[in-house]
């Protein structure tokens, strides 16, 4: 509760409008340690503010920290429909692999890096998962 205090009184100073109901849930989903919690506060800020591509990233995120990869890979899809971003299609990737949707996977990150450079790094990790789960077992 201090840290969103101190959030809303940083923003009051700073001249910029206080967070609105969805991105408090949004901050305190990011920070909560169960992540079934999270999904809820996340939901509910989707509930209000349905078109926040963030919102559907942060939810994904902590439906893949509960390996439920069918619901990570919609809310990132979700996300990337609102607002196509280099972190999203990175952390679609991870759950496709998890699912073994290794071609699908390779197009998330290679979309990552197309709108990002920055993420090559990453990108490369993902695409040694990859392609390791390509290789035939022995």
């Amino acid at each position: 509760m201090r840290h969103l205090l101190a959030i809303v009184a940083l923003a009051l100073l700073a001249g910029c409008e206080a967070p609105t109901r969805a991105e408090r849930l949004d901050e305190r989903g990011r920070h909560q340690r169960k992540p079934e919690r999270a999904i809820e506060d996340f939901s509910q800020a989707i509930d209000l503010e349905p078109s926040r591509a963030e919102f559907w990233l942060h939810r994904g995120d902590a439906r893949a920290r509960l390996s439920d990869w069918d619901g990570a890979i919609a809310d990132y899809s979700e996300s990337i429909r609102l607002e196509p971003s280099a972190r999203a299609h990175l952390h679609r990737a991870r759950a496709r692999r998890q699912k073994h949707l290794l071609d699908l996977a390779l197009v998330d990150v290679e979309a990552a890096v197309e709108l990002d450079a920055d993420f090559e790094a990453s990108a490369e990790k993902e695409r040694e998962r990859i392609r390791a789960q390509m290789e035939p077992r022995k």
